[in-house]
């Protein structure tokens, strides 16, 4: 799947997700709406994303967790290559842990 047929990961190392708008949608979840860059193609997308945990970092920072899993297709990002076979849509997985960036 890392070769030059499916996610070419040489020539496309990073899968990059860029927020326009975070709300949120419950206690601990939230929807973050902005473009999601795979395999040299860009697109809006929503993600539904959690708030998993929230703890202090080695140098005492305060530190947040979330987790994300959304679907998207292949081809709609470029990737063509045996979509029969191995079928088109996919489920990505994210993980973040973040903290409070100052000026």
């Amino acid at each position: 799947m890392k070769g030059p047929d499916f996610f070419n990961v040489k020539q496309f190392p990073i899968i990059a997700f860029k927020a326009k708008e975070v709300k949120k949608t419950g206690k601990d979840t939230y929807e973050a709406t902005g473009d999601l860059t795979l395999h040299g193609v860009t697109k809006e997308l929503k993600i539904q994303a959690e708030h998993v945990g929230t703890g202090k970092g080695m140098e005492g920072e305060e530190r947040a967790g979330f987790e994300a899993s959304f679907k998207l297709k292949r081809s709609d990002f470029g990737m063509k290559f045996m979509i029969g076979p191995v079928g088109d849509e996919i489920q990505v997985i994210a993980s973040l842990e973040c903290t409070a960036g100052g000026s």
